[in-house]
């Protein structure tokens, strides 16, 4: 995500229900701003004031630098799905906002969350 990124912001309040649903679950979310170096303190701006959860990280060189390539960002919001042995399950799944990620957690998880 990126705090220029009008379709990233408004996965925010989405994101932020998800991670609310899956409190308990064996699931950490992890968001990572393409912001450049020189907007760090707007992407730590927008964390604060939107009270966003999870963890937070940038990469400060945006989509050049090497966490974006590793995993073939090439647009955002981009959501990579990996389970906790480390294997990538999916390079751009479901948005929060997409009613199919709650089935994809439901049949990972083993949950009821619809």
């Amino acid at each position: 995500w990126a705090t220029w990124c009008g379709p990233c912001i408004r996965q925010q309040a989405p994101l932020k229900e998800l991670e609310e649903r899956l409190r308990g679950a064996n699931v950490k979310f992890v968001s990572i701003s393409l912001d450049e170096k020189e907007n760090f303190s707007k992407w730590r701006k927008m964390i604060k004031e939107k009270e966003l959860t999870g963890i937070h990280l940038i990469s400060e060189e945006g989509f050049a630098g090497s966490l974006p390539r590793s995993y073939k960002v090439n647009s955002i919001p981009n959501f990579v799905l990996i389970n906790p042995n480390g294997r990538v399950l999916s390079l751009d799944s479901y948005w929060p906002g997409d009613s199919e990620i709650y089935m994809l957690f439901e049949d990972l998880l083993n949950l009821k969350l619809l």
